[in-house]
């Protein structure tokens, strides 16, 4: 790559930069639907999504980029669909965005914010006419925001490939859009959509990876609108209860909370089938899960400190999923689950695990007074 030296965005500075970067990424997908002249808009000729080779930037072409595939999805939200208020999108962003800093080639750097433009994240800050454009449902489609706080950007846009089971693919499409000297926004779409339970791998420059979780193809508005709207929950003199599934059954015979007290629950599922930890009837205050990459082996201060979500995001491979309502742990093979409420009433519930009706476990809620 060439251009001038560019320097590690830092402070204030950031934090000018991710202000535009917000700007840019809630407007571009309508953007490059609309008629734009191109002083204000390069778009990049698409190549064969079985090709090898990164797509090549062309300045000169005036030919909006098409699709290869047919536009045929018309797609209406009804209003499940659409946020009450710009938070909700915000916080659905913030799960789908890695920010990371690409060498510039000359000894600087730029830094790269990567939005995963999922099908609920352009359903919910796009015009329906960006969501028929990408069509996000039938495929990847990313969004790269370069910044640099000083000197010029490299004369070429970053290149990305997606990682998949056959290996690398190229994109199908890619728009770049130029929008000032430190900035520049490109559209990427990949015609191969992800594979279930299978982590998003972005291949930057052909050797730098950004990767998502695989269950952030599963998170909706709604759930992003909860999330934004949530009372905090103190965790930070919460018991800690770990429970195990085995090829016996549950490690404990039987489970103890006390009412009104926060208590986090981590489940283990040590077996080579989906289980499931669901306490019937007991009503939580401040159900929570805790999003933390492996809850079976994280300290318990690393539990209470962990981000917590008023929603579960279901990987289920029998697609029985928690609702938010109810004390639900799910666990597919080899895999954890943590989740964390204050119990609002005292008294003797069950837990089981709806997939096998042998495994249950009493559950004692004991009176605050």
């Amino acid at each position: 790559m060439s251009g001038r030296h560019a320097k590690t965005i830092s402070g204030g500075a950031k934090r000018q930069v991710s202000t535009f970067l917000i700007g840019a990424i809630v407007s571009l997908l309508a953007l490059s639907t609309a008629a734009c002249s191109t002083a204000s808009k390069t778009v990049v000729a698409p190549v064969q999504a079985d090709s090898a080779a990164a797509p090549t930037p062309n300045p000169t072409t005036n030919t909006p980029a098409k699709s290869v595939q047919a536009v045929s999805h018309v797609h209406s939200a009804d209003s499940s669909d659409t946020p009450s208020d710009a938070a909700a999108i915000a916080v659905l962003r913030e799960h789908l965005t890695r920010t990371i800093s690409i060498p510039d080639g000359n000894g600087g750097v730029v830094e790269l914010e990567a939005v995963w433009a999922t099908a609920s994240f352009v359903r919910a800050s796009m015009p329906a006419d960006a969501y028929n454009n990408w069509q996000p449902d039938r495929g990847n489609v990313f969004i790269l925001a370069e910044s640099v706080h000083e000197g010029a950007l490299p004369d070429e846009p970053v290149s990305a490939e997606l990682e998949t089971l056959d290996g690398p693919l190229a994109p199908s499409r890619v728009e770049v859009h130029p929008t000032q000297l430190h900035h520049r926004t490109s559209v990427i779409q990949f015609s191969s959509q992800p594979t279930p339970g299978k982590d998003v791998t972005l291949v930057l420059n052909g050797h730098q990876r950004v990767r998502w979780p695989a269950k952030d193809a599963h998170l909706t508005i709604g759930m992003a609108a909860a999330e934004s709207s949530m009372v905090s929950l103190d965790l930070t003199n919460a018991r800690v209860l770990r429970i195990a599934m085995t090829r016996d059954g549950y490690s404990v015979n039987n489970l103890q909370l006390q009412q009104g007290e926060p208590v986090i629950i981590v489940f283990d599922n040590q077996t080579d089938e989906e289980h499931h930890f669901h306490i019937e009837d007991l009503q939580p205050d401040r159900l929570r899960w805790l999003q933390v990459s492996d809850a079976k082996s994280a300290p318990d201060e690393q539990l209470r400190q962990a981000k917590a979500l008023p929603y579960h995001i279901c990987d289920s491979l029998s697609g029985i999923c928690p609702t938010g309502k109810w004390v639900h742990l799910h666990a597919n093979p080899g895999e954890s689950d943590a989740i964390a409420f204050i119990p609002k009433q005292a008294g003797t519930f069950h837990a089981d695990c709806p997939l096998h009706a042998q495994e249950v476990v009493p559950v004692v809620v004991q009176d605050r007074n």
